[in-house]
């Protein structure tokens, strides 16, 4: 438990100084972690958002635009989703016990409309400059 917490603090400290390879390592051990013999579920309290938002932001912002992160990162995030789409699929029989598919679908379209957005903009200011 303790070492977890120290992954936890290093994981929350790192985003808070934007510091993204750090906090990408630091999630990595944490998904590595395990606890009582079971690895940890990044389904509990929410924690797959942190996974999507260290690899938005990893990648780097591109330097053409005002943009929060680059397209390298939305295709990264995109892949995580996907992946945890795949992985914990919705289960009919267990509708309200856990984190599925359902969750990670909403979440991935939102990143996408936003990605298209933002570029939708950049495109546009380059034409009225």
């Amino acid at each position: 438990l303790r070492h977890l917490a120290v992954l936890t603090t290093v994981l929350h400290r790192s985003l808070l100084q934007g510091d993204y390879l750090r906090a990408g390592r630091a999630w990595g051990l944490i998904l590595r972690e395990e606890f009582a013999g079971r690895s940890i579920d990044v389904r509990q309290g929410d924690r797959w958002g942190i996974g999507a938002e260290i690899l938005l932001r990893q990648h780097g912002r591109s330097d053409s635009s005002n943009s929060l992160f680059s397209r390298q990162g939305f295709d990264a995030a995109k892949h995580y989703y996907e992946r945890l789409i795949i992985q914990f699929p919705y289960r009919k029989a267990f509708p309200d016990t856990s984190v599925s598919s359902l969750h990670f679908y909403p979440a991935m379209f939102g990143l996408w409309i936003y990605v298209v957005q933002e570029e939708s903009n950049a495109a546009r200011d380059v034409i009225l400059e």
